[in-house]
């Protein structure tokens, strides 16, 4: 995510990303959002470990399925995010 303050970087466990020219969107229950993107990949990998809070995700995410085929159906800016996927980590 680039802005006037800086770039950061972000991960969701699913959802949807809404984006134009000068704005983007993120659709999820769940997303990090950091400087390092070693650490937000860590952070939402200790989220997911935990059983309540993925079962919790889950179902949100379930809920917002209407939405994001609304979404989907109505907007050509919108791009469907593999929650499998993790950003690639930077070399030093």
């Amino acid at each position: 995510l680039i802005s006037a303050s800086g770039t950061k970087y972000a991960a969701t466990v699913g959802g949807l990303l809404r984006y134009g020219r000068n704005a983007a969107q993120i659709l999820t229950p769940f997303a990090v959002v950091g400087d390092d993107v070693t650490q937000v990949n860590l952070k939402l990998d200790e989220f997911m470990a935990t059983p309540s809070d993925a079962v919790n995700v889950r179902r949100t995410l379930g809920l917002l399925e209407t939405r994001i085929l609304q979404e989907l159906s109505s907007d050509s800016g919108v791009v469907h995010i593999d929650p499998h996927a993790h950003p690639p980590t930077r070399k030093k």
